[in-house]
């Protein structure tokens, strides 16, 4: 018989979308159960214009006001969390490409298990946008719970 193992951290790995919002309550699920920790990563890239002749970066004020923005939406998810039953809950972010930021920030955090919402999209848009979801299965080193979107 095989047993689960035990997920004392989960990273679950936000865009704010109704996605994430499941896979939040499916976090939360397994973090009840198991009495696992969960931290709330967002990643967004850098702020910036792309021009012709290369890009430019917004400068450091508007990079305080992203952070702020994001870190008070990230508090209210995780009062969200702590009201379904979830003990403790931390709050990070990090700046770059998503899918590689979560795999690189679960491995340094040694995190048991990654939790994520997919968006489900298909065709030559999933093709030309790809997944973020797929990229971090493929190359977590962790398990990772992917949580589909249907309405």
């Amino acid at each position: 018989m095989t047993t689960i193992p035990a997920f004392g951290h989960i990273l679950l790995a936000t865009d704010f979308s109704e996605p994430s919002r499941k896979a939040l309550a499916v976090a939360a699920d397994l973090a009840v159960h198991y009495g696992s920790k969960i931290t709330l990563l967002h990643v967004y890239p850098v702020p910036g214009y792309v021009l012709p002749e290369g890009f430019i970066a917004a400068g450091p004020d508007v990079l305080v006001e992203v952070e702020n923005r994001t870190r008070k939406t990230l508090d209210e998810w995780a009062a969200d969390v702590l009201a379904l039953g979830v003990k403790e809950v931390a709050v990070t972010t990090a700046i770059g490409n998503a899918a590689p930021e979560v795999v690189r920030l679960a491995k340094a955090g040694g995190f048991g298990l990654i939790v994520v919402g997919t968006h489900g999209r298909t065709g030559f848009t999933g093709f030309v946008l790809g997944s973020v979801a797929s990229k971090i299965v493929t190359t977590s080193d962790c398990p990772v719970v992917t949580v589909p979107y249907r309405e």
